[in-house]
Formats: C-alpha cells, structure tokens, sequence
C-alpha cells in the first residue's frame, strides 16, 4: 500500500503519513486509530507500533504509570474508550471468577 492509498483509507491527510513515515512528526490517538482501520489491524498492535504501548514481549503487565501517561495523551472520545473497556474487562473477570471450574457444574440463569 502506498502512503496515498492509505491517506485515501484512512482519512488522514498524504502529508501528515509521510511525516508519520519520515519520523518528522508523532502521531495522535486518532490517527492511529485511523490507520488501524485502514489496515485491517487492531488498534492496540498500531500503538504498540508506534511506541504508545509497550510491546507484547514484556511479561509484565503495563505499570499503573503508564496506563496513566497513555490516559492523559488520550484525547476525551479515547479516554471514555479506554473507561468502558476497564469497565467491560472487570466484568468479565468477577463473572469468570463467579463461575465454576467444571462446565457440568454450571446451573442456567
């Protein structure tokens, strides 16, 4: 893909990708989210990318220092995002905890 085609995909304008490109410029959260979009790829492996989050190799969860620094680069839309998606994964954890180890053991709601 070329930087046009992916300006055209994107929505984010051909000179703004060849500064992304030349490491002239760093990127928002929104164009990366754009640019995850025009590639077919999740969000976080574009951020990871670009140096936002760290990289999957770290066996330590990301510290609450740089969730912080990612939170307060966000821009609002991405802030209330990253809200509902904490809220979204807690949830699943306290049902996964409340669930019994055996799938026979499991009574219907």
């Amino acid at each position: 893909m070329n930087q046009s085609e992916l300006s055209r995909l994107s929505g984010v304008s051909r000179g703004a990708i060849s500064h992304l490109i030349n490491g002239t410029r760093k990127p928002g959260p929104d164009v990366l989210k754009s640019i995850a979009g025009a590639l077919h790829l999740p969000p976080d492996e574009v951020f990871r990318a670009a140096g936002i989050l760290p990289s999957v190799e770290s066996d330590a969860p990301p510290t609450l220092a740089e969730w912080i620094e990612i939170f307060m680069q966000a821009d609002e839309k991405t802030r209330e995002d990253l809200l509902n998606y904490a809220q979204y994964r807690a949830d699943q954890e306290r049902k996964a905890k409340r669930r019994p180890a055996n799938p026979l053991e499991q009574t219907v709601d």
